[in-house]
């Protein structure tokens, strides 16, 4: 199984805010964007646990420190698809910045929450769920 950022510039701008206008992209609910390949027949027990460890390794809570929450989607890797087209447009416009018109290569979607209840403790949810 290899999972790999859709773009990873679009990813770091998404992350940090550096390049994008404020007043239309979040910098305290971020999104980011990637594509599976070789997960065919793999359980979805296996597929759920490899996806938390992808995001545990690059989005521990020290990272994203500067985020409140984070919602990472996770696209199955197709030959003559190229989704960085919509990536943009997608994170900017749509409710729910999923890539309009992909709904069906969607295969999970994780949202992670941080927040600082007491000043001090940080306490981080994650949830995931898959769409395949």
């Amino acid at each position: 199984m290899l999972i790999e950022p859709i773009s990873k510039e679009y990813n770091a701008k998404f992350l940090t805010g550096t390049g994008l206008d404020n007043r239309l992209f979040s910098t305290t609910d971020v999104v980011q964007y990637y594509q599976i390949a070789n997960y065919e027949g793999v359980s979805d027990k296996i597929l759920l646990d490899t996806i938390s460890k992808f995001v545990n390794r690059h989005y521990p809570v020290i990272k994203t420190d500067s985020s409140k929450r984070i919602t990472i989607f996770f696209y199955r890797k197709r030959f003559f698809v190229d989704y960085s087209d919509h990536l943009y447009e997608s994170a900017r416009d749509n409710e729910n910045r999923t890539l309009e018109g992909y709904a069906d290569d969607l295969i999970a979607r994780v949202h992670c929450k941080k927040y600082d209840p007491n000043k001090g403790h940080i306490l981080r949810t994650k949830s995931i769920s898959l769409t395949r």
